[in-house]
C-alpha cells in the first residue's frame, strides 16, 4: 500500500499532537503507576521510529533515483532540522530550520510533490 508523504506527515503530525494531549492531560491527574510510564516511554521511542522512517523519501523515474532526507539534530526533537536532497549521486542540502517547527517536513513535502508531479514515484 503507498502513503504518501503528505498522509505520512498527516499522521505524525495527528501523533504528536495526540502525544501533546496526552501529557497535557496526564499532568493534570495524579502521577501514573511506573507501569504505565514505562508503556508511555515505549510508546514514545514507536512514535520516533515511525518518525525517522517518514523523514526519508526515495523518487524515482526509470532509473533516476532522487532522496528527500529530514534530518534532525537532536534525536527525538524536530528543531533543529535540515533538508537534504541527493540527485546524480550529488547531496546538497536545500532547507533548515532552528525555530519553526513543521518547517522542514513541510519543505520536504513541497519537493516530493514536486517530483511527482514531474512523473516520478515517492514513497
Amino acid at each position: 500500500m503507498k502513503i504518501t508523504l503528505g498522509l505520512a506527515l498527516f499522521f505524525l503530525a495527528t501523533i504528536g499532537f495526540a502525544q501533546a494531549e496526552k501529557t497535557k492531560d496526564s499532568k493534570m491527574k495524579e502521577p501514573a503507576a511506573a507501569t504505565d510510564n514505562m508503556e508511555n516511554s515505549e510508546a514514545k521511542e514507536a512514535d520516533k521510529a515511525e518518525m525517522a522512517d517518514a523523514a526519508n523519501i526515495t523518487c524515482t523515474s526509470g532509473d533516476d533515483v532522487r532522496t528527500i532526507v529530514i534530518t534532525y539534530s537532536t534525536p527525538g526533537e524536530k528543531l533543529p532540522c535540515s533538508v537534504d536532497y541527493t540527485k546524480s549521486g550529488e547531496t546538497k542540502s536545500l532547507w533548515n530550520s532552528s525555530s519553526q517547527e513543521g518547517y522542514c517536513e513541510e519543505k520536504a513535502t513541497y519537493l516530493s510533490d514536486k517530483l511527482q508531479a514531474s512523473g516520478y514515484d515517492c514513497k
